[in-house]
């Protein structure tokens, strides 16, 4: 069977771009980009991994981990930034957010020298009608800074962007619920997404 140009020129795209890549990086990096950019592949891996059908809560750390580290490396290769969103709702007793997990997870991230903006959960202006608890604007501005603690503490994360609250659909509560953010974090620069 005789080759097409077109089959030819392919072939030489394909094998520039993984030559780039190994002057750029390591060789395993040419390899996990090769992975990530099998769309329909990765497609059904992320899918599994953060499917919010999922009992996530019975996942260990280790694969909570690799987790991260094929969402991070699917962002990395396709050109893209990752703002990764920490759960918002794990709570103390008092209401205040626990964030031991989260500091493991920067911790980890650090260690691997990901490059992640953060963000303290996602629309929180829905959480009573998504999971029954809600977190007032007050408490959730003093998370944010909380976490904007926790990335101070670590070199790599020190000058990382803070994103959020997240508001998606604004309805009457989302104004108390930003004031109570802008009153607890005064002049800290947080990103505040709409």
């Amino acid at each position: 069977m005789r080759n097409s140009a077109k089959d030819q020129n392919a072939g030489k795209s394909s094998q520039s771009f993984q030559e780039q890549r190994v002057e750029a990086g390591s060789w395993d990096k040419v390899q996990d980009c090769t992975a990530a950019f099998a769309p329909r592949q990765q497609h059904i891996v992320l899918y599994k991994e953060v499917s919010p059908y999922e009992q996530i809560a019975n996942w260990t750390a280790l694969e909570l981990l690799r987790s991260l580290d094929k969402l991070y490396n699917f962002a990395d290769c396709s050109g893209l930034h990752l703002i990764f969103a920490l759960n918002a709702l794990r709570r103390n007793p008092n209401n205040s957010w626990n964030s031991s997990n989260a500091l493991s997870l920067l911790k980890y991230s650090a260690s691997k020298k990901y490059n992640i903006s953060w963000e303290l959960g996602n629309e929180p202006n829905n959480y009573r009608a998504l999971t029954g608890r809600a977190v007032n604007g007050t408490q959730l501005g003093k998370d944010y800074m909380q976490l904007k603690s926790l990335l101070q503490l670590i070199r790599t994360y020190s000058r990382a962007s803070l994103y959020g609250p997240n508001i998606g659909r604004p309805r009457k509560n989302v104004v108390s619920l930003l004031d109570g953010v802008c009153s607890a974090t005064g002049k800290t620069k947080i990103t505040i997404a709409l």
